[in-house]
């Protein structure tokens, strides 16, 4: 009989197993025999750390941890789903919560970086905010930890309380880096408030945090939904175009299903902006690319460039739009 099994049925066999208080060592070990490439897994691991919380046996769990470390394999919030931080009272929940950080400060390594991760993750998956901060505190305060809380706030729907982290990072000396200001970016966006989204990006920029490719692609889909092509022009005047171009030109059609919008945009505002050579070479190299520009970009872009002399690149242009069938 083939020994190997899915790794579906494993992790299910040792949450079994850990529902039934069983150490589920041996198990595992034969995993390790049977099914090396699983073994390895990040879920699976982190199922087996929780099966050691749940038992108690922090003694395998630091064993473990060990061996995890030394094969540089990284846990996720399903190592801590044994803390009984819902149902147990502040004091306790802050024990147990304190012990597992003592735990994976004593391993180090991946276990330690990947685990004080997971479990702030998993407080916050909790809704137990004030934990996950208590994990912050006792460990260290990195912009990657205060990301978790941001994004984790604002899935709830708690913008002011997401920027309240940022300030909170300000005053504690860890500067916000660009992933958590796209965070509050791009909720605010999603909420339809361009204005404050505005204001935190000229908050950014005082805080000499630059924008990413991110930054541009929230500001751009969103300023395109709503129709408000002003906003991503300020976009742009407050950053930089040849960035944002650069952008724009290295994103894959396939996964960007938006990208001629952005395209046309960057066109129309080097036009609007009198770098009449640059709008043109934007258009061709889209449609090089398969890529339609908006019609009326085109259109302006083609009249221009015959009326300041250009009238082989205007012609150029008019070829390649040819190839596109209007339906």
């Amino acid at each position: 009989m083939d020994p190997r099994l899915s790794k579906v049925s494993i992790c299910e066999i040792i949450r079994v197993l850990s529902c039934e208080k069983i150490l589920a060592l041996q198990f595992f070990d034969w995993v390790q025999d049977n099914n090396p490439s699983v073994y390895r897994n990040g879920n699976v691991c982190s199922l087996m750390i929780d099966n050691c919380g749940r038992l108690n046996d922090y003694d395998t769990m630091r064993a473990l941890l060990k061996r995890f470390k030394h094969e540089d394999i990284c846990l996720n919030d399903s190592a801590f789903g044994f803390l009984p931080v819902l149902d147990s009272g502040k004091a306790r929940s802050m024990e147990s919560v304190s012990l597992v950080v003592n735990v994976l400060g004593e391993v180090g390594g991946s276990v330690r970086s990947s685990g004080v991760q997971a479990l702030i993750g998993m407080l916050c998956g909790s809704d137990c905010f004030e934990l996950a901060d208590y994990v912050i505190e006792i460990t260290e305060k990195k912009a990657g930890y205060y990301a978790i809380l941001v994004r984790e706030k604002l899935k709830r729907g708690r913008i002011e309380q997401a920027c309240d982290v940022i300030n909170r990072m300000c005053v504690q000396g860890c500067e916000p880096d660009t992933k958590v200001y796209n965070y509050i970016l791009g909720s605010l966006c999603k909420n339809n408030k361009l204005d404050e989204a505005l204001t935190l990006l000229e908050e950014m920029k005082r805080m000499e945090v630059e924008p990413d490719g991110i930054t541009f692609e929230i500001f751009i889909s969103s300023s395109w939904r709503l129709g408000k092509m002003e906003v991503a022009k300020e976009t742009f005047d407050r950053g930089r175009y040849e960035e944002a171009y650069e952008f724009v030109r290295n994103f894959e059609v396939k996964k960007m299903p938006q990208v001629h919008k952005m395209f046309s945009l960057l066109a129309r505002l080097y036009r609007v902006n009198g770098n009449l050579d640059v709008a043109a070479r934007i258009i061709g190299e889209m449609m090089e690319r398969g890529l339609k520009p908006e019609f009326r970009s085109y259109v302006e872009t083609v009249k221009a460039l015959g009326m300041t002399g250009s009238k082989d690149l205007a012609s150029d242009l008019k070829t390649k739009f040819a190839k596109f069938r209007v339906e």
